[in-house]
């Protein structure tokens, strides 16, 4: 199990009532021992684990410093009447498998005031020309912000690889301005994730055979750095899922992508931008700060996957950039990375209702 991470202190101006997210980050609560159960005490969330002399209290917070209780694996386990209290008290319960998968969620019912919103997405969802300029905006900003990070390294140490990803970059960011439709956006954003992880030996700075990478997979995870992507991306899917039920966007119906069963569509679109801004950032960080080591991943199911430490150094770290700040474009102060998502969010829910232009995020 993993404490929450340290809230925020920015200040939204009032005034802006239409697209400010709250003021500070809410916490996650992390439930990651076997047996362990959250328990509802006066105005705490209290995490118990039952023992041959009783129950031994593993951790213990107050609901107001809390958005969200994340339970890790079958052996997690969240009591009804402290299930209850997370929904009065509008936090969501959610679940992840012990591989990052997002398995599901306990949240309030959705406001009646979200049903402009719905209507709008749903609307746009059908019309493939007002779902373009949203595709090129995410794939665009996910192009820049994947750029800037192996630009970064370049800039300290250049090598064949780098160089020959960042002109991949070059041609891909001129074809993407002309790209007028879904699919070869779509065709865009592949390629680039292609030409950016074929550089990504270039950036993880460790030696250790453990942790050579060469590309990206995912079902089941066939090494540790890719283990560490998995997981990480399952941990910004719940970060942004939540703000997208916030903004009151249906996270089913995707405008880059289209519906697909059990699919977060809209979820992954948003998503798109911050992955290598927010979750391969805290990839790269615990890798090259050699503060996660081969011992903490097992080889199990075919695949291999980070155990129980492995994710609590995953759980810090993403825990402190995710409250750490970063200044959104088009926006006049900085923000924690887990509230420019929400205001991501929101922009796209004010954008498809007032049909005006969406800005993605970009470093």
């Amino acid at each position: 199990m993993a404490a929450p991470s340290p809230q925020g202190d920015s200040v939204p101006d009032p005034s802006d009532t239409r697209v400010i997210p709250s003021a500070a980050p809410s916490r996650t609560l992390y439930v990651d021992t076997v047996g362990a159960t959250v328990r509802h005490r006066s105005e705490r969330l209290v995490v118990q684990l039952s023992t041959d002399t009783g129950r031994e209290t593993l951790a213990a917070y107050p609901a107001c410093d809390l958005g969200a209780v994340v339970l890790v694996g079958r052996g997690t386990h969240c009591s009804t009447p402290a299930l209850r209290f997370c929904l009065q008290r509008d936090l969501e319960v959610l679940l992840l498998s012990r591989n990052g998968k997002l398995e599901g969620r306990v949240a309030p019912p959705a406001s009646a005031s979200h049903v402009e919103v719905r209507q709008a997405q749903y609307a746009a969802s059908e019309q493939a020309e007002r779902r373009v300029p949203y595709a090129r905006a995410w794939v665009g900003a996910k192009l820049h912000n994947m750029q800037r990070r192996l630009y970064r390294r370049a800039c300290r140490s250049s090598c064949p690889a780098l160089e020959t990803a960042l002109e991949s970059f070059e041609a891909l960011e001129r074809r993407h301005m002309r790209a007028d439709s879904l699919d070869v956006l779509r065709g865009l954003e592949g390629a680039a994730a292609r030409a950016y992880f074929q550089a990504w030996p270039a950036l993880i700075q460790r030696e250790e055979a453990a942790f050579a990478f060469s590309g990206r997979d995912r079902r089941p995870p066939g090494d540790a750095v890719n283990a560490l992507l998995g997981f990480t991306y399952a941990l910004l899917q719940k970060d942004v899922r939540s703000a997208c039920a916030t903004a009151g966007l249906d996270p089913a119906l995707g405008l880059l992508r289209g519906p697909r069963p059990n699919l977060p569509a809209v979820v992954l679109d948003l998503m798109e931008p911050f992955r290598p801004a927010l979750a391969d950032s805290v990839v790269l960080a615990l890798l090259n700060r050699k503060t996660i080591s081969s011992d903490h991943f097992e080889d199990r199911d075919g695949g291999v996957y980070l155990n129980k430490q492995g994710r609590a150094a995953v759980y810090e770290a993403y825990g402190n950039r995710r409250t750490s700040t970063i200044t959104p474009p088009e926006y006049d102060r900085a923000l924690p990375y887990v509230r420019a998502m929400e205001l991501q969010a929101r922009r796209l829910a004010d954008a498809l209702t007032d049909d005006s232009s969406f800005t993605a995020f970009r470093l």
